[in-house]
């Protein structure tokens, strides 16, 4: 037989049909809120960096401890996953802009451009050691110009050696990060 026989079996087919639309409604707005709070996160970030060092061509020392803290606190971000991943990418791309890369005690610059001209004082990066184990690169040895052209391969190596520092425990770190360089790079 077909169709509803009794009340109980038309209670149970509207019930199904509640239960399902409200896991779909669940689904769906899981992922509405998962793009609102992004978007919170990264325009937050965006006003941060906008109002302190947006423009500046060399920061002073409370500058420096600002950019710092900033950085510290995107990375704590980034390494909860409160950021889509094409976005963290490229923000540790910028980083790397402003940002020495950390050896021990010392530390390199990879852009001559950077507006943070001295090494960051140790005593200061011992308040970060989310900072000092994450900027680091056994590929940097020398100071060496990372925004150059001809070193773009090398700078795309020290991202995803700094994203496998992030993310110790993912398997396919550097693949998923080559494929947002490549959509940050557009392909170059």
């Amino acid at each position: 037989m077909s169709g509803f026989e009794t009340w109980k079996d038309i209670i149970d087919t509207l019930i199904n049909f509640i239960g399902f639309a409200v896991i779909f409604y669940s689904i769906k707005t899981f992922f509405l809120k998962r793009k609102q709070n992004y978007f919170l996160v990264v325009n937050n970030f965006i006003n941060k960096y906008q109002e302190n060092f947006a423009g500046v061509k060399t920061f002073d020392e409370r500058q420096v401890l600002k950019y710092i803290d900033l950085v510290n606190e995107e990375v704590f971000y980034i390494s909860n996953d409160y950021l889509p991943f094409v976005i963290a990418v490229e923000w540790i791309d910028g980083i790397l802009d402003i940002l020495p890369i950390i050896k021990k005690e010392s530390q390199i610059f990879t852009n001559p451009n950077s507006p943070m001209k001295n090494e960051i004082n140790y005593d200061t990066l011992k308040l970060y050691p989310r900072i000092r184990n994450t900027f680091k690169s056994e590929r940097i040895t020398e100071k060496i110009d990372l925004t150059a052209e001809e070193n773009l391969e090398l700078r795309k190596l020290v991202i995803e050696d700094i994203f496998v520092r992030i993310f110790p425990d993912k398997r396919n770190i550097r693949k998923e990060t080559r494929s947002a360089l490549r959509k940050i790079y557009h392909n170059i």
